[in-house]
């Protein structure tokens, strides 16, 4: 039972380092979509912690976010999701890292074969 437990945490650690090096650069980010989600935090903070602000201080804000003209928060300003992207967070692992998944139960497999 132990080396079957020994065996199992290499390849598990194992599995970890190859999807760290198989795994693709995610560093490119839209910047009109992070100063989006930037302002909805700071839309939510405000709706969180208002009551201890002024009621002058409140509507200048309410006007900053929700004005007409030029408010940060208009139906404008909602950049439109990005269809692709919500496929590559369903199926997180690509090629590569199927591969590694097949290749680690592979050779686990062997050792384990070889105990019994």
């Amino acid at each position: 039972l132990l080396p079957i437990m020994v065996i199992t945490a290499c390849v598990s650690f194992g599995r970890v380092l190859m999807s760290i090096l198989l795994k693709s650069d995610t560093s490119k980010v839209d910047v009109k979509d992070h100063q989006y989600k930037q302002t909805l935090q700071r839309a939510a903070r405000l709706r969180a912690n208002g009551r201890y602000l002024t009621a002058e201080a409140i509507k200048n804000r309410e006007k900053f976010f929700l004005a007409p003209d030029g408010g940060k928060l208009i139906a404008d300003d909602i950049p439109a999701p990005d269809p692709s992207e919500a496929l590559s967070k369903l199926g997180n692992m690509n090629m590569g890292g199927q591969m590694v998944m097949m290749v680690t139960q592979m050779t686990m497999y062997t050792f384990i074969n070889n105990f019994f």
